[in-house]
């Protein structure tokens, strides 16, 4: 229609009017919008030249790439849809969900990208919406809810996912769910829209491996049932003519993004919203399997399954809340029963309504468990009930920790789910309720773990749970555990951050006879075993003052919630969790915290234990090899290992009356050759070495007060100490004891100012000193042995003139390593090679000769000492004792009265270990595989420039040379920024990086610089931040955005990094690109605030050999056209006044130091820093001056140019145009397509 207006126009306009003409051209867009707008929703969205996928059998096989959250089939392209195209798509074609949480986190998915395009959308008011039907049996709401006139009057395209529930807990078999399947499809597609779309996920491939113990997961969940399930879908598909989105393929390979087996994160969330965004608004088809609607031949194939009969063993079928319309999976007695339960959960939760509101943890008993509610009802008060609203609120005010066991990794696993679906993008490592791993109490102290600093800075609540272990396969009796869980309640609660809570778990209840067959709770657990040691952590409790909660009278009504006599479902787990949360977050002051009545009295304990013969008994059968820790006690082994114990006690009873004959040692190399005993003390061949104890210790402290500097092998000691002060004063902390750690984890790092708090401590009041540093040095933040040798001598005598009149300060010497007991991907297991540390232990004892500074040397302890170490690195107290204690004999005494400090045999000759060092190629280079993570660069060894005059303008710093991450110019020096610098100038000179992610790295880097002056600084409170904006033709933020109020307000330095994306997935062409991103840096100059210093980054030099297989880099990166690109930033500097910080030299010769061909690593971004900084942070006299290109401003003399080179012009062959979601404001660049 619109061609034959135009023709029609084109002859009437030989003789007619203007006026007639604009008539007639105005009919003809009229026609031409008349006849797309049916399909310009979908039109819009579609490449006619790319070769998308169109239907399930091309869009499978494929490969999953987690690393980039992309799906990439073998036969076709997946068109990935951006935010904004989520936004366009979901609001031409309105979209409903109906089902369960499979659906469900979907639409979360699908939402989150919404509100990145359009924050004020809500779950009530946007085009995408979901609504909960758990199971085929649930019943749809009244059509008079807003959902259901949402499916009728506005839903475009509805998505059902059913089959999660009906093949676990509400299983009934598959004839049951085919029915209850056909009557939801039915129901649904009468009341849906007669335009709109509907299709039936297809059930999801499941990793019943990865549920957490004690969910219904991990025992219902069987690959014969689910396949047989997955054919109930078709059929139900083939029988009503309803479209499957097939998901499975993606899923199944999905495992590694599946934290409980059943719902996955982004990864595997943003391919499948492709899959469904291309169906709803790209046309590829819906899948009609090849099966005719037979439901009498299926439903007898599916019956005659083993599978489809029965509940497998384990799976808790008394959830089925709806009971079954027949006996498949269920016995009618059983469904009686519950329906029974459910009538008295009623009445009795109504009766409660009345009672008085719990106000203490022991007053909530007795009571009664209400399973079908997932509650606990006290007899006497009313417990407040958390509804998920609730939950929310409370840990997103009070963040929770759980540490210990699997007991109380169930709860934090409850709430951590409440959490994820309010939430769908965080994680166990980034959200506010989370779970420290510690299964016994004898596993070593955890120090350099996430939720530790977690622990230290955000928890408000804390719980331990402990004893499932220590009684079982660590068994080694009560006394053993009460003391090691001691003092892990006394260790953590010295890091608790004020006005934070700790508590303990009771030890709840155990039903061995349900443990099976073989597993070790059913060997290990006596119920006379188990009170005693309940009654050791109330022991805990009354000899600490950290009070209790109390789970154990609503797990001893859960011997029907139990699969394995230790775990529990969510009958049990449920009102656990309300019970913590009633404690955090009730009415009022809280529930409060139980306080047994128990007077401390270990003796007395030690004595009633002692009369229960069960509790010294590991019990038989019970795998006693298993307790890696081995026993520093004789109770609780059998017999066989009693009698060897005994013998071994007898041997050590005759060693210590010989050490006792020997004399006292005097110096330090007389510690050395001796014996790590197991009872966690070193034995001298030819002295004897003081232990100390205790009281020892807080008396040391108290005259010499203590602290260590450096990574977290000093970390340790601190640790240590701390919990020996807390036996005197549990109210002491790591920051108001006579015993601190100041981190300084690689001599790289720069101390902190003269005003941080442990610095004023070293000034003021430490007496003790000791320096540990070098664990890093030789692995991650690697340069070389020269560059630690002299960054530590600094630090040393540093930390030496800072230090108060007759304090002592020591180095420790480094110790020795066990890589073997690395974990698998750590770098102490690549980088930790013995030649290497041998060279590195040669460089501190150098900087002791040469400062004269003394040295406390451990390695022949750390040496003997495999056993105690789990991570290869750090030690449990059987080695850490020992340590300690030449630490302590060493610095705690008079001169006359110490062992001294060590002072090594060799000289201060620096040239000759220097040549030596240089000429062992094996120590001067990174260590193979090790992670090249190095965030400071490396300085010159021997800096030669010193005699060249210092770099002053940008272009005089080329040729050089990039040298272990430092840029060496050949005419002149180019001035380094340290972290200092870069901190000072920073405050000074608040930065602000806009543009892409190259932009972005260098900003990371001077963040981290910020970071080493005050760790808690994020990207979005520091003087040190990123505007991203990828593209030039991705529009400018408003004014009233967080970034662009910092732009107009505080930023005195800004520099803009655009072209990455312009001449790759977005290309149009340069002409376009010189014109969006002229438009940019005008836009942004008039905006900066007086005085600040704008400069653009020049495109910078790019490796495609090194991109990924599968990037794009690798095809869009054509020369010719970065060049012609480069050029076009050249340009807009030269029109807009705006000089350019060119790094393009500096980045060509870092090909060695990218992964992916386009960003870089340290070694390159320290030398552009130190540009960026030369020139916008010293005054105009002294700053670098920017490059300024010699070319004139002629716009259309260099637009013709570039018209002239094909390939700046021309879509490179691989290059997905499909990702250019900003289309081509005309022609230019789009002929080549």
């Amino acid at each position: 229609a619109t061609v034959s207006v135009l023709y029609w126009w084109e002859g009437l306009a030989m003789g007619d009017s203007h006026q007639n003409r604009m008539i007639i051209l105005g009919m003809a867009l009229l026609f031409a919008v008349y006849n797309l707008s049916d399909s310009l929703h979908i039109e819009k969205f579609l490449d006619p030249y790319a070769d998308l996928c169109m239907n399930r059998l091309e869009l499978y096989p494929g490969k999953l790439h987690l690393n980039n959250g992309s799906w990439a089939p073998k036969k076709c392209i997946l068109k990935h849809f951006t935010d904004e195209e989520i936004l366009r798509c979901s609001s031409f074609v309105p979209l409903l969900s109906i089902g369960d949480g499979v659906g469900k986190q979907i639409v979360g998915h699908i939402m989150a990208s919404v509100k990145n395009r359009h924050s004020t959308l809500t779950n009530d008011n946007s085009s995408v919406r979901h609504l909960e039907v758990v199971s085929t049996r649930a019943k749809l709401p009244p059509n008079d809810s807003p959902l259901m006139r949402y499916l009728s009057t506005k839903a475009e395209f509805v998505m059902m996912s059913f089959g999660l529930w009906d093949f676990g807990v509400h299983f009934c078999g598959p004839e049951a769910f085919f029915d209850g399947l056909m009557d939801h499809i039915k129901d649904i597609k009468k009341k849906a829209k007669p335009s709109a779309t509907l299709a039936i996920l297809n059930l999801q491939h499941f990793h019943p491996e990865n549920c957490h113990e004690g969910t219904w997961c991990r025992t219902c969940v069987t690959p014969e049932r689910a396949s047989i399930y997955r054919e109930v879908i078709q059929q139900a598909s083939a029988c009503t003519g309803v479209g499957i989105l097939d998901m499975t393929p993606i899923t199944k390979q999905g495992k590694k993004a599946s934290p409980d087996g059943v719902h996955y994160m982004p990864e595997v969330l943003i391919p499948k919203t492709d899959v469904l965004m291309n169906t709803m608004c790209n046309k590829m088809q819906l899948w009609h399997p090849q099966m005719k609607c037979d439901e009498a031949s299926y439903i007898a194939k599916w019956n005659a399954e083993a599978a489809s009969k029965s509940f497998p063993e384990g799976c808790p079928d008394y959830e089925n809340e709806y009971g079954c319309p027949y006996d498949d999976g269920r016995a009618a007695d059983r469904f009686l029963l519950r329906k029974e339960l459910m009538v008295e959960a009623e009445i009795e939760i109504k009766q409660s309504i009345n009672r008085e509101p719990c106000t203490t943890n022991a007053g909530i008993y007795p009571g009664k468990l209400l399973p079908t509610a997932g509650k606990w009802s006290p007899s006497e008060c009313s417990l407040k009930q958390f509804n998920k609203s609730e939950v929310v609120q409370c840990l997103t005010e009070k963040p929770f920790l759980s540490i210990g066991d699997s007991l109380g990794e169930q709860v934090f696993w409850h709430l951590f789910n409440i959490m994820k679906e309010n939430n769908t993008y965080i994680n166990r490592y980034n959200a506010s309720v989370r779970h420290l791993q510690e299964r016994s109490t004898r596993f070593p102290f955890p120090v350099d773990n996430p939720h530790i600093k977690f622990l230290m800075n955000k928890a408000r609540m804390v719980v331990i749970s402990a004893g499932l272990w220590d009684f079982g396969i660590h068994f080694c009796g009560p006394m053993t555990f009460y003391k090691a869980l001691k003092e892990k309640v006394l260790k953590y609660r010295a890091l608790l951050k004020r006005g934070a809570t700790l508590a303990l778990y009771n030890l709840h209840y155990f039903f061995p006879e349900k443990c099976e067959i073989g597993n070790w709770c059913r060997a290990c657990n006596s119920k006379e075993k188990i009170a005693v040691f309940r009654e050791a952590v109330q022991l805990v409790s009354a000899c600490t003052g950290v009070g209790m909660i109390d789970p154990m009278g609503i797990s001893s009504q859960g011997e029907k919630y139990t699969f394995d006599g230790t775990h529990y479902f969510s009958e049990v787990i449920e009102p656990k969790a309300n019970l913590v949360l009633n404690v955090m977050c009730g009415e009022g002051e809280g529930l409060g915290l139980w306080y047994p009545a128990l007077v401390c009295d270990e003796k007395a304990a030690g004595l009633r234990w002692a009369r229960v013969p069960d509790a010294h008994n590991a019990g038989e059968g019970c795998p006693e090899d298993a307790n890696q820790f081995g026993c520093i006690n004789d109770e609780g082994e059998s017999l066989e290992r009693y009698e060897l114990r005994h013998a071994e006690i007898e041997a050590r009873k005759q060693v210590v009356a010989q050490q006792n004959a020997k004399p006292k040692c005097q110096k330090h190399v007389s510690l050395y050759p001796g014996v790590l005993s197991s009872a966690g003390a070193w034995i001298p061949n030819n002295c004897r070495l003081q232990h100390f104890t205790a009281d020892k210790i807080v008396s040391c402290l108290n005259d010499k007060p203590f602290l260590s500097i450096g990574d977290s092998i000093g970390e340790q000691f601190m640790h240590y100490l701390l919990a020996r002060i807390h036996t005197v004063d549990p109210s002491l902390t790591r920051y108001t004891s006579n015993a601190r750690h100041l981190e300084l984890m690689s001599t790289r790092y720069p101390l902190p100012k003269v005003t941080d708090n442990h610095v004023k401590y070293l000034i003021k009041e430490a007496m003790m000193v000791v320096i540990s540093l070098g664990m890093w040095d030789f692995g991650v933040h690697f340069c070389s042995p020269v560059v630690f040798y002299e960054s530590m001598k600094e630090k040393v005598l540093k930390i030496n003139s800072l230090k108060q009149q007759g304090a002592k300060v020591a180095l420790l010497n480094l110790q020795a390593f066990h890589p073997e007991k690395c974990d698998h991907e750590e770098w102490c297991r690549t980088c930790n090679k013995e030649s290497r540390v041998k060279v590195f232990r040669q460089a501190v004892q150098l900087v002791a000769a040469c400062t004269g500074v003394g040295m406390i040397d451990h390695v022949p302890i750390t040496e003997a000492g495999t056993k105690y170490t789990s991570d290869g690195v750090h030690w449990g107290d059987n080695v850490m004792s020992p340590k300690v204690d030449v630490v302590l004999n060493a610095m705690c005494g008079d001169e006359k009265d110490s062992l001294g400090l060590w002072e090594p045999p060799i000289e201060c000759d620096e040239q000759r270990y220097f040549s030596e060092w240089q000429a062992n190629s094996e120590v001067m280079n990174r260590a193979e595989k090790c992670p090249n993570s190095n965030e400071f660069g490396c300085p010159e060894t021997v800096d030669e420039t010193e005699k060249l005059p210092v770099c002053t303008t940008n272009k005089e710093i080329y040729p050089g040379k990039l040298v272990s991450g430092r840029w060496i110019p050949e005419k002149c020096r180019l001035k380094h920024w340290g972290h200092e610098a870069i901190v000072r100038c920073l405050t000074a000179k608040p930065y602000l990086s806009i543009g892409d992610s190259i932009g972005d790295q260098l900003e990371l880097y001077l963040l981290s610089a910020l970071h080493s002056s005050d760790p808690l600084l994020s990207r979005y409170d520091s003087d040190s931040r990123q505007l991203d904006i990828f593209s030039t033709r991705a529009p400018v933020p408003a004014l009233k955005e967080e970034h662009m109020q910092y732009l107009r307000n505080e930023a005195l330095i800004v520099t803009m990094s655009f072209g990455l994306w312009d001449f790759g997935i977005h290309f149009c062409s340069p002409s376009v690109f010189y014109d969006g991103l002229k438009e940019k840096v005008l836009r942004i100059k008039s905006l900066l605030q007086p005085g600040a210093k704008m400069a653009l980054l020049s495109l910078h030099y790019f490796h495609p050999e090194k991109c990924e297989h599968d990037l794009w880099c690798r095809t869009c990166f054509v020369a010719d056209k970065v060049q012609i690109f480069r050029q076009v930033v050249e340009l807009v500097s030269v029109c807009t006044g705006v000089g350019l910080l060119d790094t393009v030299g500096i980045t060509k010769q870092g090909g060695a130091y990218t992964s992916d061909g386009v960003h870089f690593d340290n070694n390159v971004l320290i030398p552009k820093a130190d540009v960026l900084l030369g020139a916008m942070c010293p005054d105009s006299s002294e700053a670098l001056e920017l490059y300024r290109p010699e070319m004139k401003c002629d716009e259309d003399h260099y637009k013709l140019e570039w018209v002239d080179v094909e390939a700046a012009n021309k879509w490179s062959p691989g290059c997905p145009l499909k990702a250019n979601d900003f289309g081509c404001p005309d022609e230019d660049g789009e002929r080549g397509r």
